[in-house]
């Protein structure tokens, strides 16, 4: 199954981008698809196509590496785009505050998971919250608009603290990816669930 680990937005944080995400689907651009605000995350690490006879020992690992894990404080901050130069495919905000606590947290996940899940080919953590996708259709005027707009309607900038870890599901639908949480795990306490 599709999987990756994450980092859960609390709903104030989730309240902070609603107007960016209205501003957005506000446009008439072709190919362009906003996220919903409720599911709405920071990818610690993907995971891929995972075996669902692998997913007991993948949540025994994530537990083990939330244990070994401290809470941290992150927040929202810029609206950004991938690629940084030339026209937008992923628009985000990105993600401020302790970026150390995010990299050990990410250590500690990678060093779990070893061999059980084929991962992300190690590419590092680039902390941010997807707020839309941009498709291979959608004009580069367009593109460059749909960044503007997001802009415009910035997230007000909410702190808020990490205390767990989701491993969860994606199923990929026409309307988008769709998620469900298969595991929640505390960081710095013995027992998974947060």
């Amino acid at each position: 199954m599709r999987s990756f680990v994450s980092i859960q937005l609390p709903r104030a944080a989730r309240d902070a981008i609603r107007p960016t995400l209205d501003a957005l689907a506000a446009q008439d651009i072709r190919g362009l698809r906003p996220v919903p605000a409720r599911s709405a995350h920071v990818t610690v690490r993907f995971l891929g196509d995972v075996d669902s006879g692998d997913l007991g020992a993948v949540r025994a690992a994530l537990a083990e590496a939330a244990l070994s894990a401290r809470p941290f404080r992150l927040g929202l901050g810029d609206v950004g785009c991938f690629p940084a130069s030339g026209p937008p495919s992923v628009l985000w905000v990105g993600i401020e505050g302790d970026l150390a606590g995010a990299d050990r947290l990410r250590a500690a996940v990678d060093g779990a998971l070893g061999p059980l899940a084929p991962g992300d080919g190690g590419r590092g953590l680039v902390p941010h919250v997807t707020l839309a996708r941009l498709g291979r259709r959608t004009a580069g005027p367009d593109r460059r608009r749909a960044l503007e707009a997001a802009r415009s309607r910035a997230p007000t900038r909410v702190g808020f603290d990490v205390r767990a870890v989701s491993l969860m599901r994606s199923r990929l639908s026409a309307r988008g990816a769709e998620h469900t949480t298969l595991g929640e795990f505390a960081l710095g306490r013995r027992g998974g669930d947060a």
